[in-house]
């Protein structure tokens, strides 16, 4: 909890929701790391007759049973769904207000709604409940205009510039759905504040600072251990795949296909799964490593591909900190880069030189950018267009593709 908050989570109901799991478990005289048995039992013992609420109780459950997989091996993380469906359409059941305003049964309602069709909605719930109880601090009588929802994105105490772009882009869509009862509600226009996202561009690693990293990697402590040959493994696997981090900890022996040459995501990001083709070169670095992994003491006690000396599979906190430290030694800083490389950058640097590859073989990058949308997951295309306009090689590739055709246009006409 106190990890959450320190990261910006207010954790008021998963504070008080966990609290009840540990005095069950006290009660239940469970001895040794948390077992699905357990979590269903607790999941299952909720007095709400409601259709999804033990599911509901796991999902809160679920993130500190990740935390707590890092720190404590042999910890079994509830899947997705154990239980069923969290929240059912016609049962849902949203925190209201103190003081119940229409608004804010209309934020409820609206909450409830997107919810019941997948959306986690944590963020965007706080953000509309504070927007409830400002019409209400305020006064406002009436429907919804531009001037109060202006003027509550502004009322901000956050440094960044597009803090009040992104509070009104949360608000829109509330009140889109707003207008379909109160026909004279405003819904501000796109961009009214500003975009409400100011993606700064990914760095884009060079073939050297990648070979530097996975050079750290592999004289990483203990030498001679597991913990080398993991590192330099699972970067080269972001690099040559374009994997989410999250993706790549949390994949199984199971997950890795060698002799089909395909990994299997399961659960990533908006709970989507996909297969992801691996190149013939990647087959047998990876198959080295599983060789080398399975003949050190950590063996076959884990069901996950990538692990440590010391820990079943590789913590998110571990992960990071390995990497940072790396970074230093290494020198990398903001100096002369479009920002401080990330790890998260491996995968923008694998997307960003298969569209370079495409523009320099003449491929139709429009006709292929659907296919790397779904090779790397995005929900939304216009998360893949993003980097022609993000980066600037691809900038001036779309640039210099764009004058050879207006040059063979004008050519045609004379």
């Amino acid at each position: 909890i106190a990890d959450k908050r320190a990261r910006g989570y207010v954790m008021t109901s998963q504070r008080y929701v966990l609290h009840c799991f540990a005095r069950f478990a006290e009660r239940e005289g469970t001895s040794g790391p948390l077992t699905l048995d357990l979590a269903r039992r607790w999941a299952e013992s909720v007095k709400s007759a409601r259709v999804g609420a033990a599911e509901e109780r796991l999902r809160i459950l679920r993130p500190f049973a990740r935390h707590l997989a890092d720190v404590e091996p042999g910890t079994e993380v509830p899947p997705f769904r154990m239980l069923g469906p969290a929240i059912a359409p016609e049962h849902v059941h949203v925190p209201r207000d103190d003081v119940c305003t229409e608004l804010a049964d209309r934020v409820c309602d609206y909450v409830a709604l997107r919810r019941s069709l997948g959306h986690a909605f944590v963020t965007q719930e706080l953000l509309l409940r504070t927007f409830a109880r400002y019409a209400r601090d305020t006064g406002h009588k009436g429907p919804v205009t531009i001037a109060c929802a202006v003027s509550w994105a502004k009322a901000t105490t956050s440094p960044d510039p597009a803090h009040a772009g992104r509070r009104l882009g949360a608000l829109r869509g509330f009140l889109r759905y707003l207008a379909g009862f109160a026909p004279r509600t405003e819904v501000p226009p796109a961009g009214l504040l500003g975009p409400p996202t100011r993606r700064k561009p990914p760095h884009n690693y060079s073939d050297a600072e990648i070979a530097a990293l996975l050079k750290g990697a592999r004289a990483l402590r203990v030498r001679g251990g597991l913990r080398p040959w993991t590192y330099a493994t699972f970067f080269s696997l972001l690099a040559s795949t374009g994997l989410r981090v999250g993706e790549a900890r949390d994949l199984r022996c199971a997950d890795v296909d060698l002799k089909r040459r395909l990994l299997t995501v399961r659960d990533g990001k908006f709970h989507k799964s996909r297969l992801v083709p691996l190149h013939p070169t990647a087959i047998q670095p990876l198959r080295g490593y599983t060789k080398w992994r399975d003949r050190h003491r950590a063996g076959t006690s884990s069901a996950f591909f990538f692990r440590t000396d010391r820990s079943d599979r590789l913590g998110c906190h571990a992960v990071e900190l390995t990497f940072m430290r790396l970074r230093d030694r290494l020198g990398w800083t903001e100096a002369g880069r479009t920002r401080v490389p990330r790890m998260q950058d491996l995968r923008h640097t694998f997307a960003v030189r298969r569209i370079q590859r495409w523009y320099e073989d003449g491929e139709d990058v429009d006709l292929r950018l659907p296919q790397l949308a779904t090779y790397l997951g995005h929900v939304d295309i216009s998360g893949t267009f993003w980097y022609l306009t993000a980066v600037p090689e691809l900038m001036a590739l779309c640039a210099e593709r764009f004058e050879r055709s207006t040059r063979a246009a004008r050519g045609r006409r004379i």
